[in-house]
């Protein structure tokens, strides 16, 4: 139960945090078949079947400088 608390008392302050660095949206270009794709303020998931380019996503955040 101790633990849970400690958890809720992270994420709360997760969402009260201002960030200096914010993704508002990411171009591919149609690599993958990906377009534009756009992101909420916040922490954010990215989910989906084999092969619907999740990795994609991830790599080209990854490759922002």
């Amino acid at each position: 139960m101790v633990r849970l608390a400690r958890a809720n008392d992270i994420w709360k302050t997760v969402y009260k945090r201002n960030y200096e660095h914010l993704i508002k949206d990411i171009n591919l270009n149609g690599i993958g078949g990906i377009n534009n794709v756009e992101f909420q303020k916040g922490i954010f998931a990215i989910c989906g079947l084999n092969g619907t380019g999740k990795s994609t996503i991830l790599s080209s955040l990854k490759d922002i400088s």
